[in-house]
């Protein structure tokens, strides 16, 4: 039943001098209407059959068969592509080349002294979907066009109302798409990059929106690329702008122009902007900032300071991936090793306690800090670390412990400092988290080696036996076996003793989990009855 209302629907549009060109346009508008009813893999007409009819309907006088024509061909190009009605796009240009230059129109369709605009701005946006005219003398018939869209726009003056400046705007910017899609000459792109920055700074929100998200998409051209920076300041004024909408698309205009020459600038200013930022922003603020610091860094030490900047301002809005790159880089470059560890502290100084940022000062001072503690000693590094700890997740406490252990290890004499790194592996070597409990007894097995005295009622002194652990902290454990029990007992590293092995295996089910780092290397290995450990 389609196919049948379609057949005659074209026949309608066809019959020109017997059908008014009223009903010529409802059927046109009729036919559209059925073809965004169908699926979308089913075809109501097909090129070979409908363009010449088309081609036919873009020859009336009518502006209102016109508007109807012009409607029609645009959704079947949306809907499939312009392939087939090729012959359509000289039809086009020379319609758009009547409404702008001769403005063959009459009073009817006349808006604020403008010939049809929304039949110009509907071509427009046809030809968009047609590849760039063929032939010298189409390309300069459509570059014509499109200058005298330009200047007719230049010289709407603010006398103008507010009516007559929204459908001139509305025709301009479907100029610059159509540019943009043809990749047209250079004069119209700088022309269009003009006409656009001197909308940045219009009172109206809609049109400095449709200003910046233009300029967007040509800053992705790099021959204008150049023509857009001295605007640069405008932009970074329209983050402040109330509109949350305008925000986000100056926030993308800055993004997508930045490069080499002003990139330090940019990521400086988003870096202040930050704070004032609204939440909902700062996410993707955070990470455009990121991708251009990378990008774009003369050197290590400045990014190292933005990666800095943004960890202590939004670090709730960093992920784990930002800190391990900067980590990364900071590895595989020694000379801003002790850098980034002074830039550390000072930013821990300030108070800053962002889980993201110290999980990267935990790595930092951690490996680092060792070549700043002539200015900053070991032991004050460690408070500025620790002072943060209660309030940390688990994983970041397990980064944090790491951390104590290799500053204990890079500054060994220093009693005060094994001191309080020492009292709080036993601690935590005690805590009911397996993670810390496991790490906290092995750094503390790594960090006070001492001597255990294992006695027996029926094994003798054999051998020497180290245990390199002070997991026990001077308690002692029973062992039960066959023969009686066993006592371990902790013992000053200076009473060196002979010490028999009774059979661990046997109690092994008792040990509580934080000591089982200390047991018998051979009993661990399933060796059985072993009398040596």
């Amino acid at each position: 039943q389609i196919a049948a209302v379609c057949a005659v629907v074209c026949r309608v549009m066809q019959q020109s001098g017997t059908v008014r060109s009223v009903v010529r346009k409802k059927a046109a508008l009729c036919l559209l209407r059925l073809m965004r009813k169908t699926a979308a893999d089913q075809q109501l007409v097909s090129a070979d059959t409908f363009a010449p009819i088309m081609s036919q309907l873009l020859e009336e006088r009518d502006l209102g068969l016109l508007l109807g024509a012009v409607t029609l061909l645009l959704g079947i190009c949306v809907r499939t592509t312009s392939a087939g009605y090729e012959q359509c796009q000289g039809k086009l240009l020379r319609l758009l080349e009547r409404l702008v230059y001769l403005r063959e129109v009459t009073a009817d369709y006349t808006y604020y002294g403008i010939a049809s605009p929304w039949l110009q701005a509907k071509v427009l946006r046809t030809l968009q979907y047609f590849p760039s005219p063929e032939g010298t003398a189409a390309q300069r018939q459509l570059h014509d066009v499109l200058v005298a869209i330009f200047n007719s726009c230049a010289e709407t003056g603010k006398s103008s109302t507010v009516n007559k400046t929204n459908a001139q705007h509305a025709i301009l910017f479907e100029a610059i798409s159509l540019i943009l899609a043809l990749d047209c000459s250079k004069d119209l792109l700088a022309s269009s990059v003009t006409t656009l920055g001197r909308f940045l700074s219009v009172k109206e929100p809609n049109i400095r929106y449709l200003a910046l998200e233009n300029l967007t998409r040509l800053a992705l051209v790099p021959e204008v690329l150049e023509s857009i920076t001295p605007h640069q300041g405008t932009i970074l004024g329209n983050l402040k702008d109330p509109d949350v909408s305008i925000r986000r698309r100056a926030l993308d205009l800055l993004f997508t122009m930045c490069d080499g020459g002003s990139a330090v600038e940019v990521v400086e200013e988003l870096v202040k902007y930050l704070t004032v930022a609204d939440f909902g922003m700062r996410e993707e603020l955070v990470l455009k900032i990121c991708i251009l610091a990378e990008k774009f860094a003369p050197n290590v030490q400045w990014y190292v300071d933005v990666v800095l900047a943004l960890l202590e301002r939004a670090g709730d809005f960093c992920n784990d991936d930002i800190w391990h790159r900067v980590v990364q880089l900071i590895t595989n470059n020694e000379g801003s090793q002790a850098y980034a560890a002074s830039q550390v502290v000072e930013v821990l100084g300030r108070g800053a306690s962002h889980e993201a940022l110290m999980c990267m000062a935990a790595y930092v001072i951690g490996e680092y800090g060792r070549l700043i503690k002539s200015q900053v000693p070991t032991l004050d590094q460690f408070r500025l670390l620790h002072e943060r700890f209660p309030t940390l997740s688990s994983t970041t406490k397990g980064l944090l412990l790491t951390a104590y252990l290799k500053m204990l290890l890079s500054d060994p004499g220093n009693e005060a400092l094994k001191s309080e790194v020492t009292d709080v592996f036993s601690r935590y070597s005690r805590q009911l988290d397996p993670e810390l409990q496991q790490r906290s007894a092995e750094y503390l097995v790594r960090t006070a080696p001492c001597l255990v005295e294992c006695t027996s009622p029926l094994h003798q002194p054999t051998m020497y036996s180290w245990v390199d652990t002070a997991v026990l902290m001077g308690s002692t454990l029973t062992c039960c076996d066959s023969t009686g029990p066993s006592v371990i007992r902790l013992l000053p590293l200076t009473d060196l003793v002979l010490i028999p092995c009774p059979p661990f295996h046997r109690c092994w089910p008792r040990i509580p989990a934080q000591l089982q780092p200390a047991m018998c290397c051979q009993c661990l290995n399933g060796k059985a009855g072993s009398q040596h450990c």
